[in-house]
């Protein structure tokens, strides 16, 4: 089965293409924009990375447009104008050829006739599970999250028996295995947010004995390998299982450990193959920050010429050119605390050192500290500036990160996405998926890294890298044209 499931191919084209009818109530919508991104598989980092992305004006009571689907199988996320946002985190399993009609009224977002999406709806409504108190060193707090899981889970597949003779049976089967499969996805998830909190080594093996207890009896079952090339979660599944194994050595004391990226790399080289690992592999690319123990550039120029599958390829070779050295910065133009818009161009002659960061971020904050070195020796410097942008979509967040000095240096240049968030261009331009984010431009408007190390409070080499970086780049004559 195994093997079978590892050399699966794409399954065959349907009939090219999903059709939309939106009707409309709401005159206030007119002249605003309804977008569809369409995945051919995702993960929950990777959402807004993976996708085609297709933007219709609203300009009457009803709007109609097709998007094609090469794919028998594949996901969109419909994201309508305020205040119809309740379905924007929620991915749909589309069969090409269907007909695909949502109504917006009154503020609620209704399938019509189309018992697959009104099922996919219905599934995602069910209240996630309750908040157990958060205990990382009890370990019985990870066995409770479990249970709550488990109880989601029934309640949905309670719901799917309901519509059993009313969809596809391929579609049917893809929707059971996505539900499981996202049970177990989140259970792994918490195990490694839960034994990274804990500090206590007994607690911590009892938790990697409880979860690698589950894996073993998940990896038991029978698993259909054309239903679970299509099934997003049991990617993500099989993703997280090895990370997971590689857990604990995270813990590494050693202060140039790459955080368990060759370790996963390898895993999936040696255990995967065809299309399968070629999509762990692009996962693991996107889905993680190494907080620059890792060249993505040298991995990508590594990995590539063995990437088979035309998706993966095409995400991993966009990746590389985002992250080329060379390619033309993204000319932003953003507010910054002041109200006051700042471009690229303000900064013709300079090297910037650009920075992507969330409130909350504890990640970010950290890199605020250690990168404190590099900015002190070169804050004063005339042909350089830190730059900080932030993808938090509420400026009142934007305001209190800058006020607060954890995440951006004093005296540094602090920019906000306008509310976009992640879904403004200058992310999509350079495909972040992982914060903190470090990207260093050079005089010429170009890329002159968007890999660099980021610095470390314990002892690596990577601030001296930094720093080096940086001043090979401020020796550089050319200017922006």
């Amino acid at each position: 089965m195994t093997t079978l499931l590892h050399h699966a191919f794409s399954n065959a084209p349907g009939n090219c293409a999903i059709s939309f009818k939106v009707t409309i109530s709401d005159a206030s919508l007119i002249g605003k924009d309804l977008r569809v991104e369409q995945y051919i598989y995702y993960t929950p980092a990777t959402i807004g990375t993976f996708c085609s992305t297709f933007t219709k004006k609203i300009t009457g009571k009803t709007l109609s447009f097709s998007i094609k689907q090469d794919q028998t199988f594949a996901y969109i996320r419909i994201v309508p104008p305020a205040p119809y946002l309740e379905i924007t985190d929620k991915l749909l399993l589309t069969t090409s050829g269907d007909d695909i009609v949502v109504k917006l009224d009154g503020g609620k977002v209704t399938f019509m006739d189309a018992p697959q999406y009104q099922c996919q709806w219905e599934l995602a409504l069910v209240p996630p599970e309750t908040t157990s108190e958060i205990t990382p060193d009890d370990a019985s707090t990870l066995e409770r999250r479990f249970k709550e899981l488990d109880d989601v889970m029934a309640r949905q597949l309670s719901i799917l028996a309901g519509y059993k003779t009313k969809i596809d049976r391929r579609s049917w089967d893809i929707l059971e295995m996505n539900v499981v499969y996202k049970s177990y996805s989140d259970k792994l998830t918490y195990f490694i947010f839960y034994f990274r909190q804990s500090r206590d080594s007994i607690m911590r093996s009892k938790m990697a004995a409880i979860v690698e207890k589950l894996m073993a009896s998940i990896d038991s079952a029978a698993v259909n390998p054309a239903t679970a090339l299509n099934s997003s979660p049991y990617l993500y599944y099989l993703y997280l299982k090895e990370r997971c194994h590689a857990e604990s050595r995270y813990f590494s004391n050693d202060p140039n450990s790459d955080y368990g990226f060759n370790e996963l790399h390898s895993s999936f080289m040696q255990h995967y193959s065809g299309v399968t690992r070629d999509r762990l592999l692009t996962t693991l690319i996107f889905s993680t920050n190494f907080f620059g123990k890792i060249n993505l550039l040298d991995v990508l120029e590594r990995d590539l010429p063995i990437i088979a599958d035309p998706l993966s390829r095409s995400l991993l070779t966009n990746k590389r050119n985002a992250l080329g050295r060379g390619k033309k910065a993204y000319p932003f133009k953003l507010p910054d605390e002041h109200d006051q818009w700042v471009s690229l161009s303000d900064f013709k002659g300079k090297v910037v050192i650009l920075d992507f960061y969330f409130n909350g971020c504890t990640g970010c904050a950290y890199l605020v500290s250690a990168i404190e070195p590099v900015y002190q020796e070169f804050r004063n410097h005339p042909n350089v500036a830190f730059v900080s942008v932030t993808i938090d979509s509420s400026k009142a967040l934007f305001l209190e990160s800058v006020a607060s000095g954890i995440y951006t240096h004093k005296g540094g240049i602090n920019l906000y996405t306008n509310g976009e968030g992640m879904d403004h261009a200058i992310i999509k331009y350079y495909g972040i998926t992982g914060y903190p984010k470090l990207i260093i431009i050079g005089k010429d408007g170009n890329i002159v890294d968007g890999d660099p190390p980021i610095p470390t409070n314990n002892g690596s080499n990577s601030v001296d890298k930094l720093r080096s970086i940086i001043a090979n780049a401020i020796d550089t004559t050319n200017s922006i044209d």
